[in-house]
């Protein structure tokens, strides 16, 4: 049941309108003016507001537009009900906020109609109105939980070891979080450790995944583990907590005090480059074993490989992201180009010019998380 504002100065027009409200199952509320329909709104909030045009104190069209105003972003449909016919009325009222007219002598069938089409209208948008404040309330959650788990984040980042001589990195998220990891530490005997992954996905979902990983990361480097325990660990976290669908492509590199060894276990990758100063591609690694958090713990492989590395060389690592960058021309920038660029790139103009390749595309063609390192070797 709906209840029905009738405004009329006219006690016979009220009367008539009334009945036919009540007929058709609806409770009605009636005013002889403008002033009176207004109190009445605020009073008792009506669904509908059946208005006439002329009447003392305030007329239809000042009603009407106080009317929509004390209504503010709620639809409360109004129709005039008015013996006016002039084309200029009929604009001046719907201008005013009306929703509808129909003319005297009333044809009930016709205003039973506009009245049940009207009500469904302003139902339909009550839920609009109702699902948008429960969305809007929904988002706000999310935006809360997401800065909670950004200030953990950012927080764990920050314990990251910093070498700007040694270790540069860059970073590019696709969302708000990034999916990709680099991540440094020092163990007690000088040695650097250096975590380098990518997430499945990105945005919030992958970045939730680089929480454990660091948790695991900084306790097992500060007791000095070897790359197989380091690994073995995540993997094993990994698989126990994290849903099938998310799996994690990582390398772990453990560089002497003076970076001139280097142990390396490397899951899911794109190839490891060193090259050196001159644009010698000196070695190439290529990942040898699966992401973490796919194999349980019988089936997972630790093992690693040891180098010596030179002085006068560095090494290059690149999230699956800078490969599949999307350039200018639209296509994927892909590894061999960027091994070109390395390669025939002065050393000091190299993540100069690296930087621009992968900004060619501007944000808007950016689908995945961009990261790269370049570590400085001997």
């Amino acid at each position: 049941m709906a209840t029905l504002l009738i405004v009329d100065d006219l006690l016979p027009n009220r009367l008539l309108i009334r009945q036919l409200c009540e007929n058709i199952g609806h409770q009605t509320v009636e005013a002889a003016d403008g002033v009176e329909a207004l109190a009445l709104v605020e009073s008792c909030s009506p669904d509908l507001v059946l208005l006439d045009i002329s009447m003392p104190n305030m007329d239809g069209f000042e009603a009407a537009q106080r009317i929509k105003s004390v209504a503010g972003d709620g639809y409360l449909p109004i129709i005039f009900v008015t013996s006016h016919s002039a084309d200029s009325s009929l604009s001046k009222a719907i201008a005013a906020g009306g929703d509808d007219f129909i003319s005297q002598p009333v044809n009930l069938n016709l205003l039973e109609s506009k009245i049940s089409a009207h009500l469904r209208i302003r139902e339909l948008n009550q839920q609009l109105v109702s699902q948008n404040r429960k969305l809007e309330s929904h988002n706000r959650r999310l935006l809360q939980e997401a800065d909670l788990i950004g200030h953990f984040f950012d927080k764990a980042l920050q314990r990251s070891y910093r070498n700007p001589d040694r270790i540069i990195h860059h970073s590019t998220p696709a969302s708000a979080f990034n999916g990709d990891l680099v991540l440094a530490e020092r163990g007690p005997d000088q040695q650097t450790y250096l975590l380098f992954g990518d997430f499945t996905g990105h945005g919030l979902q992958a970045a939730m995944g680089t929480l454990p990983v660091q948790q695991d990361f900084f306790e097992l480097c500060q007791q000095g583990a070897t790359v197989s325990e380091v690994v073995r660990q995540i993997n094993q976290h990994l698989y126990l907590s994290m849903p099938e669908s998310m799996f994690f492509a990582a390398n772990l590199l453990v560089f002497d005090a003076e970076f001139e060894s280097m142990q390396g276990w490397f899951g899911g990758m794109p190839p490891t480059w060193i090259i050196s100063d001159s644009g010698e591609l000196v070695t190439a690694l290529e990942s040898e074993h699966m992401p973490i958090g796919i194999l349980d713990d019988r089936e997972f492989d630790d093992d690693s490989i040891t180098l010596p590395l030179e002085a006068g060389t560095r090494l290059y690592q690149f999230s699956d992201g800078a490969a599949d960058r999307k350039g200018a021309d639209g296509e994927m920038i892909g590894m061999e180009a960027l091994q070109k660029l390395l390669t025939r790139t002065p050393v000091e103009k190299r993540l100069e010019r690296l930087q621009a390749l992968l900004n060619e595309g501007g944000s808007s063609r950016q689908q995945d998380d961009v990261s790269f390192v370049e570590i400085v070797l001997g």
